[in-house]
C-alpha cells in the first residue's frame, strides 16, 4: 500500500469488519438485516471519517447489491448508491476502486454498459491484477451477451481469486452459455 486510505484506525476497523460481511451476505444473497448491519458499519466508518473514499464505495457497493438481488429495487435505494459513488469520486476523482465502484453501479443499477466500461477501464490503469476489475468487466460483457470476452475476464479473475465461489459461479454460467460444459 503506498498511502492509508483513512488516518483513522476506528473507521478503517469497522470498514474492515463490514468487508467480509459484505462479501458473504453477496454471495448468500441474504437477508436485508445482513446488508443493513454492513451499511451500519460502513456508515459509522464515514461518520469517523467523512473523507474515507474506500468505505464510500463499499457504501454503493452495498446498495447496489441490495438493488441486484432484489431486496429492495427502489428509486429510493438507487440514488443512495449514484449518491456513495459520487462522494467516492468527490472525495478521490484518483481513486481506482472509486472507479470500480461506478462501474459496478452503472452496470447493476442502470445497465450503462458503454460507461461502465469507461469507468472500468480508469480502475484498470490503477488496479491491473485487481481480480475485481476482470469479473467487473465480464460481468458487463455477460450483460451485453458477450460471452466470449465475459469468459476470458472470468478466468482471468479466478487465475487471481481461485476461490471465491460467486466467481466460479459466474464462470461456470459463462462457460453454459457458450456450451462449454
Amino acid at each position: 500500500m503506498e498511502e492509508r486510505p483513512t488516518e483513522n484506525l476506528e473507521a478503517y476497523d469497522l470498514y474492515l469488519k463490514a468487508r467480509p460481511l459484505l462479501r458473504n451476505a453477496e454471495f448468500y444473497n441474504t437477508q436485508r438485516a445482513d446488508f443493513v448491519k454492513v451499511l451500519t458499519l460502513l456508515e459509522e466508518a464515514t461518520q469517523k471519517d467523512p473523507t474515507f473514499a474506500l468505505a464510500y464505495c463499499s457504501i454503493a457497493e452495498t446498495h447496489d447489491a441490495l438493488y441486484l438481488f432484489g431486496v429492495d429495487r427502489t428509486a429510493e435505494r438507487r440514488a443512495l448508491g449514484d449518491a456513495a459513488v459520487k462522494e467516492a469520486l468527490r472525495l478521490r476523482p484518483d481513486l481506482p476502486e472509486a472507479h470500480l465502484a461506478a462501474a459496478l453501479h452503472l452496470h447493476i443499477v442502470y445497465r450503462d454498459y458503454e460507461n461502465a466500461l469507461k469507468q472500468i477501464a480508469i480502475a484498470a490503469q490503477g488496479l491491473p491484477n485487481n481480480p475485481g476489475v476482470f469479473w467487473t468487466r465480464g460481468a458487463i460483457y455477460a450483460g451485453q451477451g458477450r460471452w466470449e470476452e465475459a469468459t476470458r475476464e472470468y478466468e482471468q479473475a479466478a487465475i487471481l481469486e481461485p476461490r471465491h465461489p460467486k466467481l466460479l459461479s459466474d464462470l461456470a454460467n459463462a462457460y453454459a452459455s457458450l456450451r462449454r460444459f
